[in-house]
């Protein structure tokens, strides 16, 4: 038995309240996870910061629409799929529950604390380390808890989430369980009935988050021998309508060109052609969904759907957004020929629990009237002289396809099978009876053999006009019957069926409207015609007249198989470089490496730098995972606008070979650092250990090939500038500062003092720029301390009053004076180099200790004469003396 068509969902505008456990969702379905303190409120992730946050779902839905403002990937992280774990011990069985949203992220959080009626501090966020705590328990009166054993001393404590999403504590007895009465994450939502109206933004929300490509799923697709057009093309759904528009003289524009939930399908592509006027032919045309002329079945009900360009356009702007419609383009839109745009519209359904969709036409081609193409032919010449037989034929046909008073031909009525009869002076169409009835095949027969009288020369015109007419009205049939003759019927010909009837670009097409009056229609299904399967728009109103005809509701999904709560990527946790993959047609970025320097404002480098912390990133797998789940954070614990933190979620293999991955909306390549030296806590900035600034001056000068040599001084009036000059500063290093994801590297800011003239170079907060400030004129709170950040070499540096809210030294080409520019500006890089200070050996160490390179040390004996001896051999104040 056919499966029938799926139909609408319940609303999002009244969620019923529920208390049920996660136990009533199936494991791979997804649910709304609530708060016991109002129906309306849900658990989701903040994806900038990855902490846990209640939201309203009403917010991002109404009426099974995506609020104004609001994305589908939005949605997705408060969508969580459950996973029922089972097991059995001695004490019986017991089941938890782990649960990802639709954006990848596991509801993984750290256990930190045994203290009693403890509450974390902020708000409970996702764990970023692979230890955080997967699975929950579950009461129905107190929601998710876990429970954590802390030893035997200190015992077991239970986890909860609070109301105002804090993560609190308290002590959990396992001989008498029980936790708090304040325990708030109790209901669940059953989501197996809900559905989405998709507009253009959500469809391509819903598609990116996959491959970008519709896939027919569970074996219901069209036969091998037939052409699927919705597969295999990666589609980007275009807004058919807006919200206002001016309706024209066309119906089926005036109700369909408003609705903001209906879209084009476009795949991608383009082609050189002509503008909408024909005027020009250098205009890009895309190609877009259609539903064809051509159809399955000889009733043209079961119409082909196709991919083509349009004779007239609609008109996009830059960012693919539909231009202002007006009553004149809306009439375009119907008088254009072959592919009309009204044909290429369909609408959306998303089924959440499923994953799927539901696409729905619009609209399908009208049969053209024949009057239209004889009306043509009847303006030609004559067709001779005793051409009763062809009057005759003529007025038969007007008659059968409109000249009637009452009693026109029903459906499927063919003009060779129809009876006429004659008044005397015209045969007109008869329903039933008549006193001499002939039929419509007797007079064509009869035509034809006036035809086989016209000869010679004299005859040819005649002839040749006689003969098109007939080739004009074979297969003459009615599609669709007239209303009691208030309009003419929709008809057919074998020419119109081959698609010879019409010239391209000129003829006037209209379309039939698959939804109308309430009547849903046109969801794109499959249907068995003999033994074969097609794809075609369903010309019934309702589900159920779907399944009496015996169509086939396909399970349409953005993926060939259902991912994985992580995907299918595996990949080996480390350090990695991070290439840019995206192949779209604005990312000049495709091909190079992420670096989030504060002092990179393209916060992209060409090439892998090892030295540099802020271009690396730590790939982790997600808690609670084994694969296609990673965190991928970046080394010096950067965020950046575009991937926040840095990327996180369902990870899947692009190329294995090459390792690029998408994640996140982005396509990625990872590239092992194998080159970083990760015991150096110290790269990306400068270091100078305590005892090298203790013992040397020195020089700063610019990194330009132009200004080579170049150092850093003071002018008159105390601002900076680059000369040929030299001079010496010291250069007194801060207390080291712990940073990064793991806080496993320093960085180390620095005061630059020049002796010379006691100066220090400060940020001058009145001015706004940098100056030399006399020791004595200067608290030292107030000293500015620089941080030299290394960029694009180990050894060449961006000096910075900061890494947040800071500014840099920048050079002025012309005039070589050196500003205060913000971080994002371009950068000025220095070589920072020492030079010995000529009293430095008054600070070196009195007493040191020589080591050969096998880990010998050299000593004088008794006699003074040098000696190597094993460390340890050496009497205690040997040590006790070294500075």
């Amino acid at each position: 038995m056919a499966a029938a068509l799926v139909a609408g969902g319940f609303s999002f505008n009244a969620m019923a309240s529920v208390t049920a456990g996660p136990g009533s969702i199936k494991t791979g379905e997804y649910t709304l996870l609530k708060f016991d303190n109002s129906d309306d409120k849900v658990l989701s992730v903040d994806p900038a910061t990855r902490k846990l946050e209640v939201i309203d779902y009403s917010t991002l839905l109404s009426s099974n629409k995506l609020v104004a403002g609001t994305s589908l990937k939005k949605l997705n992280n408060a969508l969580w799929k459950v996973t029922v774990n089972s097991s059995t011990s001695v004490t019986g069985q017991s089941v938890t529950y782990s649960f990802t949203n639709k954006a990848g992220q596991a509801l993984t959080v750290d256990l930190l604390t045994d203290a009693v009626g403890h509450v974390t501090n902020g708000t409970a966020a996702i764990s970023k380390s692979t230890t955080g705590n997967t699975t929950w328990a579950w009461t129905a009166a107190n929601g998710l808890y876990a429970v954590k054993s802390f030893g035997t001393e200190k015992g077991d404590s239970v986890f909860y989430f609070t109301k105002d999403l804090k993560l609190k504590s308290a002590v959990y007895d396992v001989t008498s369980p029980s936790i708090p009465t304040d325990g708030a994450l109790v209901g669940v939502e059953d989501m197996s009935q809900y559905t989405i109206e998709l507009t253009a933004a959500s469809f391509n929300d819903l598609m990116s988050t996959y491959e970008g490509k519709l896939f027919f799923n569970n074996g219901k697709d069209v036969s091998a021998s037939e052409t699927n057009a919705l597969k295999n093309q990666k589609w980007q759904a275009l807004p058919f309508g807006t919200s206002t528009y001016t309706a024209g003289a066309n119906a089926i524009a005036a109700v369909n060109a408003g609705s903001e939930t209906a879209f084009f399908l476009w795949n991608g592509k383009e082609v050189l052609a002509g503008n909408n006027g024909l005027t020009a032919k250098d205009q890009k045309k895309k190609f877009f969904l259609v539903v064809d002329n051509g159809c399955y079945n000889t009733e043209e009900t079961l119409n082909k759907l196709t991919i083509d360009t349009l004779g007239w356009e609609p008109i996009f702007d830059a960012s693919n957004n539909l231009t202002a419609i007006t009553a004149a383009n809306l009439k375009a839109r119907s008088t254009v020929a072959k592919r009309s745009p009204l044909a290429a519209g369909f609408k959306g359904v998303y089924h959440i629990a499923k994953d799927s969709l539901v696409l729905t036409a619009l609209a399908r081609p009208a049969s053209i009237p024949v009057t239209t193409t004889l009306g043509a032919i009847n303006t030609n010449s004559g067709y001779g002289t005793g051409s009763t037989a062809m009057d005759n034929l003529e007025k038969a046909v007007v008659s059968f396809i409109g000249g009637f008073a009452s009693n026109p031909p029903a459906d499927k009525a063919t003009f060779a099978e129809s009876n006429f009869e004659s008044d005397g002076s015209a045969y007109t169409y008869l329903a039933s009876g008549g006193t001499t009835p002939v039929s419509g095949k007797a007079l064509v027969d009869k035509a034809n053999e006036y035809i086989a009288t016209l000869t010679g020369d004299a005859n040819k015109a005649a002839k040749a006009t006689a003969q098109n007419y007939l080739a004009a009205i074979k297969g003459l049939a009615i599609v669709k019957a007239s209303t009691g003759g208030s309009a003419l019927p929709t008809v057919t010909t074998d020419k119109f069926v081959n698609g010879k009837n019409f010239a391209d670009g000129v003829t006037a097409m209209d379309v039939t409207q698959y939804e109308s009056g309430g009547n849903k229609g046109g969801q794109l299904s499959i249907k068995k015609l003999s033994s074969t399967y097609v794809l075609t728009p369903a010309p019934v109103s309702t589900a159920e007249a779907a399944l009496a005809s015996d169509f086939i509701a396909p399970l349409i999904q953005p993926f060939a198989t259902a991912p994985a709560d992580g995907g299918n990527a595996v990949i080996t946790e480390g350090l990695y470089y991070i290439k840019d993959m995206m192949k779209a047609d604005d990312n000049k970025y495709y091909g190079t490496f992420y670096d989030l320097s504060v002092v990179n404002a393209a916060k992209r480098v060409q090439k892998e730098q090892a030295f540099n912390p802020y271009a690396q990133f730590i790939v982790e797998k997600t808690a609670g995972t084994t694969k296609g789940n990673y965190v991928i954070s970046n080394r010096a614990g950067a965020t950046d606008n575009e991937s926040v933190d840095n990327w996180y979620g369902v990870t899947n293999v692009v190329d294995k070979d090459n390792n690029i991955y998408t994640i996140n909306g982005d396509t990625i390549q990872l590239v092992a650092a194998d080159d970083v030296d990760e015991d150096n806590a110290y790269i990306g900035f400068k270091y100078i250990t305590a005892n090298d600034a203790k013992n040397n001056k020195f020089t700063i000068t610019s990194a330009a090939e132009m200004l080579a040599g170049q150092t850093i001084v003071m002018v008159k009036d105390s601002s900076l500038k680059i000369a040929e000059s030299e001079m010496l500063f010291t250069l007194t290093p801060s207390e080291e500062t712990e940073y990064g994801v793991n806080e496993d590297l320093i960085n180390v800011s620095y005061t630059i003092y020049n002796d010379a003239d006691s100066t220090y170079l400060v940020k001058d907060e009145t001015s706004g720029n940098y100056r030399f400030i006399h020791e004595s004129n200067i608290a030292s709170a107030a000293i500015t301390k620089f941080y030299m950040i290394a960029v694009d070499t180990d050894s060449t540096y961006v000096l910075a009053d900061g890494l947040d809210d800071a500014t840099k030294m920048v050079i002025s080409t012309q005039y070589k004076t050196i500003s205060a520019k913000d971080l994002d500006e371009r950068n000025d890089m220095f070589i920072i180099k020492p030079q010995a200070a000529p009293a430095s050996y008054k600070s070196l160490p009195k007493h040191v200790r020589i080591q050969a390179i096998n880990g010998d040390y050299a000593a004088v004996n008794a006699k003074n004469q040098g000696i190597a001896v094993r460390e340890g051999d050496l009497k205690a104040d040997a040590y006790d003396n070294l500075d």
